[in-house]
């Protein structure tokens, strides 16, 4: 085997591996998500709601890296829905923020299936 060969095996072995430990990442993420949209039930706080700005901003960067083009514009737009509710975050009931965290869980469950 010559050693080009040899290097875009190792190249594409690494890169199945990057994508392998991002899926992780994004099943951890969905779990992350559903912890959050439960403690928000007894104790709703803007610490909940710039918790899921984070978690959008970070996927909408690096979904795009690992090939994952409809998930970063998917967290872009929620970013910005999230970014809009937290402006008025005093107003936001319970099943509000609910429904955001739900939101982000469909986001992340069409990539998770797929």
């Amino acid at each position: 085997m010559s050693d080009e060969k040899i290097e875009n095996t190792t190249v594409a072995v690494k890169l199945k591996q990057l994508e392998e430990r991002f899926q992780a990442r994004l099943k951890e993420t969905y779990k992350l998500i559903e912890t959050i949209e439960r403690e928000s039930l007894t104790d709703l706080s803007e610490a909940h709601i710039e918790q899921l700005i984070i978690i959008s901003h970070k996927l909408a960067g690096s979904s795009g890296t690992f090939g994952f083009a409809q998930l970063s514009k998917d967290m872009k737009t929620y970013e910005q829905k999230l970014l809009k509710a937290k402006d008025t975050f005093n107003q936001i009931s319970n099943e509000a923020f609910s429904a955001f965290c739900q939101e982000g869980l469909l986001i992340l469950n069409r990539v998770i299936q797929t």
